[in-house]
């Protein structure tokens, strides 16, 4: 099991370092949060990841709200706490969506270029907490309509990652 949190820590160290390099080229330092919550914000899916059982699964879903809580609407089969990371990327905003954007499907850059940004952020995902789940269902439908007509016997649930980096 150790080798598993040991890669997956690894590429998260080695990833955020690389967010660090590519937006300390494209703005001040202080914009750097601004830019990181904007990408958080406008995107419309991330790949969540996390170690379960020594296998790493991969997911994508739907997050965001401006004050920088992710929610998800997972399966009722999540433990009550699993590590995760969730990884975005500018390359899935079109420059139409922002005049800042420069990668993605209409974008001048390729999604490797350094210049396109990229965020993993980590930390523990779990079931909304009775007070927060109208909070995080708003969030999720208002983002993805459809969500509110995905079947109930399925078991979907609001969760929320708690970030720790």
């Amino acid at each position: 099991m150790t080798p598993y949190y040991s890669i997956l820590d690894t590429a998260v160290v080695l990833v955020l370092l690389l967010l660090t390099l590519v937006t300390s080229s494209q703005a001040v330092s202080t914009q750097n949060g601004e830019e990181a919550r904007w990408l958080v914000q406008t995107s419309k899916w991330a790949a969540l990841s996390w170690v379960d059982e020594g296998a790493l699964k991969s997911i994508s879903m739907s997050m965001a709200q401006s004050d920088g809580r992710i929610f998800f609407y997972l399966t009722d089969d999540i433990v009550s706490s699993t590590k995760a990371s969730i990884t975005f990327s500018e390359a899935q905003v079109t420059p139409s969506q922002f005049f800042g954007a420069k990668c993605g499907p209409d974008g001048d850059l390729d999604p490797e270029d350094p210049r396109c940004a990229k965020l993993t952020i980590s930390g523990v995902v779990s079931p909304c907490e009775e007070d927060s789940k109208q909070l995080a269902l708003d969030t999720l439908f208002a983002t993805h309509p459809q969500m509110a007509n995905w079947p109930e016997d399925h078991g979907f649930i609001p969760c929320e990652m708690k970030i720790n980096d």
